[in-house]
């Protein structure tokens, strides 16, 4: 049984799969391997991800140049010909002098993916001139340079999350040398804990944005896009006072999250979100979403004259007072979700006319948090009775644990609705 064991145990496998498998480890577990066995002893220094993290120490102590000597030793008996990520997290309070030395070093290897993690210490200009990146990632690091030079020509994935940077110039400078981005995710901007930011992004190649400002509400935002090629564009917005985005001809999809939450002046108000969603005229997916007291967001958008020719998808986080007049401008959906969101709404209100979309072409409706109100039960049966190509109408109940009284009443009430579509199928969870 032991001889049956260690050949079909991992020591088994190939020394380059070894070291694939090892690559998926931090790297002081992935150095630790080298006490199994004489064969492990040397195993570690081919992988191509180095990771290491830096748990908070008091500076100068025994621990952080301990740390230090761990990485500088890596580094010198590391011996694969290249790397393909180089990660390192620090601590708030850590201070360590010597990560510009190790990026340095990670760079002259060719690496290819950087993920640094390093509170509030400036970064080396030498991580913005490296021709090999391809993904480039920086949480809670400093952008402050002066007249800094950017070529990155190979990254196409650019994620920055809580970067503080010198000026509103920083962050155009870095997404400018970035000549292939196709990806940019941008988290929690800090420009000094300045009262206004000014975000501007302007890319002729630039494909996906998510914007997360949720949480930041010691600013307000002035946000500005210029990406033509803009497929996907992601919101999460607590804090704009503008939106400005010209030019989404190429937009398929969208997803949009604003809301007051508890922060403090002024908000994107009717104009802007008018504007802002005129720019969506040609997407085919859509996620709406917004906090309960964003009545503006709505109204803005509904008082839109942009008409949603290309929309097949529409996800609805929000008051359903608002979403027939949404039906009526969105001629092609075809499937339809509805999420309610935690407030009073509304309720239901039959559309003057029956939505083209509605009649014509939606196949599958979705409703979430169904609790059996009336006006839920109304928006359902007016629903039923007009979606005359309807295929699949599935609602999903808010009731808490397994109320099996609550789904047999909503069933049976629900069953008895006439319905438009002969091949409708109704599914109550």
């Amino acid at each position: 049984m032991g001889v049956i064991g260690d050949e079909l145990g991992i020591s088994s496998f190939p020394d380059h799969i070894l070291c694939h498998v090892l690559s998926f480890l931090p790297t002081r577990y992935a150095v630790a391997t080298s006490i199994l066995a004489r064969r492990w002893r040397f195993l570690w220094t081919r992988v191509v991800n180095l990771e290491f993290e830096h748990e908070n120490s008091d500076s100068e102590s025994e621990e952080e140049m301990s740390f230090s000597d761990f990485v500088d030793g890596v580094f010198l008996q590391h011996n694969a010909p290249s790397i393909n990520s180089f990660s390192f997290s620090s601590g708030a309070d850590s201070k360590n002098c010597k990560l510009d030395s190790w990026i340095s070093e990670a760079i002259d290897r060719n690496v290819q993916v950087m993920d640094l993690d390093n509170y509030l210490l400036r970064l080396p200009e030498c991580l913005f001139k490296c021709d090999t990146l391809v993904d480039l990632r920086l949480h809670n690091c400093l952008l402050c340079h002066a007249n800094l030079t950017v070529s990155l020509p190979k990254v196409k994935k650019l994620f920055l999350d809580s970067v503080m940077y010198d000026d509103y110039e920083s962050l155009p400078k870095l997404i400018s040398g970035c000549l292939l981005l196709e990806d940019l995710s941008i988290h929690r901007m800090m420009y000094g804990f300045k009262d206004m930011v000014y975000l501007y992004v302007s890319s002729p190649v630039l494909r996906r944005i998510a914007l997360n400002f949720e949480g930041c509400d010691y600013a307000k935002h002035i946000v500005e896009l210029d990406t033509p090629q803009l497929q996907y564009l992601k919101v999460v917005d607590s804090i704009s006072i503008d939106i400005y985005t010209p030019k989404l001809s190429s937009l398929v999809q969208a997803e949009v999250c604003l809301c007051k939450e508890s922060c403090k002046g002024k908000f994107i108000d009717q104009r802007i979100s008018s504007l802002f969603f005129e720019s969506f005229s040609k997407v085919k997916y859509l996620t709406l979403s917004s906090g309960p007291t964003m009545t503006c967001v709505y109204t803005g958008f509904l008082a839109t004259t942009t008409r949603f020719r290309y929309l097949t998808k529409l996800d609805w986080v929000a008051d359903t007072h608002f979403l027939p007049r949404m039906l009526q401008i969105s001629h092609m959906l075809k499937i339809l979700i509805i999420r309610k969101v935690d407030c009073d709404v509304k309720g239901w209100v039959d559309p003057a006319y029956i939505p083209f979309c509605l009649s014509s072409h939606i196949m599958t409706v979705s409703i979430y948090a169904y609790e059996g109100r009336e006006w839920e039960y109304g928006m359902v049966s007016y629903i039923l009775r007009n979606a005359e190509v309807l295929q699949q109408m599935n609602i999903y109940s808010k009731c808490v644990g397994n109320d099996s009284n609550f789904k047999f009443r909503a069933i049976q009430r629900i069953s008895m609705l006439p319905r438009g579509s002969e091949k409708c199928e109704l599914s109550l969870r």
